[in-house]
């Protein structure tokens, strides 16, 4: 059971919509005992691979998964790719650049769709 799941539960918070933006594994996720609870939930992943698996994973809860990358503009954005971490090229400082010493590969990148939160939220509310 996530923190997050056994604060809201101890203060006895109801919700019936959750959102985490950037998943990456499904059972890593920090919203998966709302999911399995059946809360609703929408769930934002980069990676399109990890997105399918995040898909197949919850398929028989109340998921939404929204493959794309969340940033300032809607567009495109390079992504890296960083064991768990994934992040935009164009940042010189992220926790995989500065923690764990990763060198940028244009061969470990790819072109992304990207959308500002404020979109994501909107897809949210109209699934709601």
């Amino acid at each position: 059971m996530t923190q997050l799941y056994r604060k809201l539960q101890a203060k006895n918070i109801a919700l019936k919509h959750v959102c985490e933006v950037g998943v990456y594994l499904p059972e890593t996720s920090n919203v998966i005992d709302f999911i399995k609870n059946n809360i609703k939930a929408t769930l934002v992943e980069a990676d399109p691979n990890i997105a399918k698996q995040i898909q197949e994973y919850y398929k028989p809860y109340n998921v939404t998964v929204i493959p794309c990358a969340v940033w300032d503009i809607n567009g495109t954005l390079t992504l890296s790719r960083a064991a768990s971490s994934t992040f935009a090229t164009e940042l010189h400082h992220t926790p995989a650049l500065i923690n764990d010493g990763y060198i940028i590969r244009i061969t470990k990148t790819t072109l992304m769709l990207n959308v500002r939160y404020s979109r994501i939220l909107m897809m949210a509310l109209l699934t709601y």
